[in-house]
């Protein structure tokens, strides 16, 4: 049988009554504006240009894990782009892979925790700009 939107309406308020057909519905169309107002998470490609880039820069051969892609939106959702990311990986492969001791922490789960994300985010951007200063500094001046 095919009943209108009007019929079922109707059915339900005999048996629920109309506030709670009515407080249903809202709770139905504030739950369908939430997950439509969410924002989208980073796709499984942006994942793996990020892995990819830091497997090229450091050597190794991580594989994208469920912890792995955790990290990676969370930092997303932080407003990180794939430009940060790569900047990132330069700068710490730099820094990590001349010392043996060090370059066990050039992954994942050490690079994009929270706790260490700003900080390698701020030496990374310092660095470039440090970097600049000193190929334009000239003595004397």
């Amino acid at each position: 049988m095919n009943y209108t939107l009007k019929e079922l309406h109707a059915q339900a308020c005999k048996i629920h009554g109309e506030t709670e057909v009515k407080a249903r519905l809202r709770r139905f169309y504030l739950r369908l504006l939430k997950v439509n107002a969410k924002p989208k998470s980073p796709d499984a490609e942006l994942y793996n240009k990020i892995l990819d880039d830091l497997n090229r820069v450091s050597g190794f051969a991580w594989e994208l894990c469920e912890n792995t892609k955790k990290l990676i939106k969370a930092r997303c959702d932080e407003g990180a782009t794939l430009d940060i990311f790569t900047k990132i990986h330069a700068y710490k492969a730099q820094e990590w892979l001349k010392n043996p001791d060090c370059r066990k922490y050039l992954r994942p789960s050490t690079l994009y925790r929270k706790s260490n994300w700003d900080r390698y985010k701020q030496e990374s951007n310092n660095a470039k700009s440090r970097n600049y200063k000193e190929r334009n500094y000239k003595p004397g001046w």
